[in-house]
This record gives C-alpha cells, sequence and structure tokens, in this order.
C-alpha cells in the first residue's frame, strides 16, 4: 500500500511538472493583423545641425485600443515584449538591435489586454525574426537609483496614467508612475541597468525629455549619449545612482535575423 501511494504521489508530481512545462513553452495567440517591417539605421535620416549629430525621430511602440503601432530600434520592441519577464530590464544580444529601426503595425482581438498584446509580439518576434533566447540568472553590474542627498523634487500622481506601455527614447513624461517604472527608463539611457533601490512606492508625476540633449551628444559618446545628462537630470529630481553588483535575470538573445519574413 505504501509503495503504490508514492508511486500515485509521483505520478502526481510529474503531471504537476508536465503542466508546467507546457504552460511555459504554450505559445500566444497570434495578432489578427501583423507588419513587421526593417525600416533602416537610426543614423539613415538623421541630421548634423551645429556640428552636432542628431540620430532620425522614433515613433514609440504604443497600445490603444487593439492597435499595436510604432518604429523604433529592435532594442526598444524588446523591451516592449519582454520588460514583464525580466525586471529590471536588462538584456544582452547583438550591438546593430540598438541601431537598426524596425516598424510594427498590428491588430490584436478585441478584449486583449497590453500584457496579452506584449505576448503576442513575443510570438511574432520568434516566428518572424527567428528570434532565439533564454533568461538566465548573473552577477551583474548595475546603477542603483537612490534619493540623494536633497528633497525630493516629485510630485505626487493625481491621475492614472492613460497610456502605461508607450515608450519614448529620451522622454518620460508620465501622469503617473513608479520609480520602478523610471529606474527601466534610465536602463535605456545608461550604459548598464538600473535598479529602483529608493524604497518608495508611491506614485508620481514625471515631466522628464533629454531627447534632444542625448541625440545630439550621440555622435561623440555612442548610443546612449553623454552620461552626465542622466547623472544631472536625476540629480535635479533629488535622486543619484550608484554602482553595484547585484544577481539580475537577464534575457539573452542567442539568434535574431535583421530581416523579418514577408508580411
Amino acid at each position: 500500500m505504501q509503495l503504490r501511494n508514492m508511486t500515485a504521489t509521483a505520478a502526481c508530481a510529474m503531471a504537476v511538472l508536465s503542466l508546467s512545462l507546457l504552460a511555459q513553452t504554450q505559445k500566444a495567440p497570434p495578432f489578427e493583423v501583423v507588419s513587421l517591417k526593417h525600416t533602416g539605421n537610426m543614423w539613415d535620416g538623421g541630421r548634423i545641425e551645429g556640428g552636432k549629430h542628431y540620430t532620425r525621430p522614433i515613433r514609440s511602440l504604443q497600445y490603444k485600443g487593439v492597435r499595436l503601432s510604432g518604429e523604433l530600434p529592435l532594442s526598444g520592441i524588446f523591451w516592449v515584449a519582454f520588460s514583464p519577464l525580466v525586471k529590471p530590464w536588462h538584456f544582452e544580444g547583438p550591438d546593430w538591435v540598438n541601431e537598426e529601426y524596425f516598424q510594427v503595425e498590428a491588430i490584436a482581438l478585441a478584449g486583449t489586454t497590453l500584457d496579452g498584446a506584449r505576448a503576442m509580439l513575443r510570438t511574432a518576434l520568434e516566428e518572424r525574426l527567428g528570434l532565439k533566447y533564454r533568461l538566465v540568472d548573473r552577477d551583474t553590474a548595475i546603477y542603483a537609483l537612490l534619493r540623494g542627498t536633497g528633497e525630493l523634487k516629485l510630485a505626487p500622481a493625481t491621475e492614472p496614467e492613460p497610456n502605461p506601455g508607450a515608450m519614448q527614447m529620451g522622454a518620460f513624461k508620465k501622469k503617473s508612475a513608479s520609480l520602478a517604472g523610471f529606474a527601466e527608463f534610465l536602463s535605456s539611457l545608461m550604459d548598464r541597468e538600473v535598479v529602483d533601490k529608493t524604497g518608495l512606492t508611491e506614485q508620481y508625476k514625471f515631466d522628464v525629455d533629454w531627447t534632444k540633449e542625448i541625440g545630439a551628444t550621440m555622435g561623440e559618446f555612442g548610443r546612449h549619449g553623454d552620461p552626465t545628462i542622466v547623472l544631472t537630470g536625476i540629480k535635479r529630481l533629488g535622486l543619484k545612482l550608484e554602482a553595484r553588483k547585484e544577481a539580475l535575470k537577464i534575457m539573452v538573445v542567442d539568434r535574431v535575423n535583421k530581416e523579418p519574413t514577408p508580411n
């Protein structure tokens, strides 16, 4: 009797494990309509003014109604698709994903949530760009976002953010967002991930726009622009960054094609 009970228990455990693995490997349903196009390099259509190089503008990837639309570097599309799975956001992949622009135009089923649209986008990236990736835990160099020495210069939020999934390179304009969300935005501008360590959980208003300053310094400092722009900007908000090491989950891109399969 005891052996039979142990066998039944083991069988139940195996069944639960099988269901768990199946849930992890199942893909989200596809979009009703999806167009994914490679539209060139960050410098295509850029300009030079006063000896400064400005990259081409991006169109933030936004989900409104049932439509997902935007044009931006592939790394930004990765952020929209995978950041719910990797918090704080961190990925490793080929350098070109930070420079090559892709246009996304997709329509989801009625009633699809933002998280549902993100999952559909992950499926589209795998099917159209041959994306292969892993989620791994690794000791990683980070910046900790901390309270500065002065007063916190952020006003409490008084209304909800109408489009929490929107992303704009170099700008963080939100009616309501957390410092954890702000740290994710800062990660896109620094040479390592930024992790919120302030201990503050309130929602705040943000009106940060460093687009012009960063765009003007990319030619000299690379794709992130001059890091002192961020350091000076957050100091004005009563915040600071501190270099540390921490065990983080990261997304490792093993393979991704530059040209998608035809629409």
